[in-house]
């Protein structure tokens, strides 16, 4: 990894935080996106002064998608090349909840932002043929939950486990397309 440009999202905490030492142990230069400036703040003082990487910090809420653009096209600006995309934040939420375009929360933050920054950037990783794409998954999908007739849970009781499985598993299934579509462009 050393001297390759990697970006992870929610590299605050958890499986994120891991991800992103790891990386930094490796020599990767970091590009973390994350939403709480004080963690992240921390975060990369920590590998900056530990790994004597590079760590460029990019502040979004992934709940809301207008914020997903947004920190895309600071991305594509600022980021001249991607080697690894590691597709990590996410959230859990026991109740219902609804983002301000009325989607439900756990879905927008667990599949459609990750989804929607891919997308965004993938055009940069293809002009980089050896880019990887990764997705922190789980074993979230085997909860099911996943009905593309009601993915906001209005027509059924919303159970916490369900709504994350719903995620997880249109999150595998998008990998899987993802790896057809890009298999021509070298990006794994």
């Amino acid at each position: 990894i050393d001297g390759k440009t990697c970006i992870v999202t929610g590299a605050t905490s958890g499986v994120g935080l891991a991800a992103a030492r790891r990386i930094a142990a490796g020599g990767g230069d970091l590009v973390i996106v994350c939403r709480n400036r004080e963690k992240a703040s921390d975060v990369s003082e920590e590998l900056v002064n530990r790994f004597g990487v590079s760590v460029d910090l990019f502040f979004a809420d992934f709940s809301d998608l207008d914020q997903v653009r947004r920190v895309a096209v600071e991305i594509l600006y600022h980021v001249p090349r991607i080697d690894i995309l590691v597709n990590n934040v996410g959230v859990h939420n026991t109740g219902r909840e609804l983002n301000e375009d009325g989607v439900a929360r756990v879905f927008c933050v667990n599949h459609l932002a990750p989804f929607l920054l891919t997308r965004l950037l993938s055009d940069r990783m293809i002009e980089n043929p050896s880019a990887r794409i990764l997705y922190v998954n789980s074993q979230g999908h085997r909860f099911k939950g996943l009905d593309l007739d009601d993915l906001n849970w209005e027509k059924r009781s919303y159970w916490g486990l369900k709504g994350y499985g719903a995620a997880k598993t249109a999150q595998l299934l998008t990998v899987w397309e993802l790896a057809d579509q890009l298999a021509d462009a070298g990006v794994t």
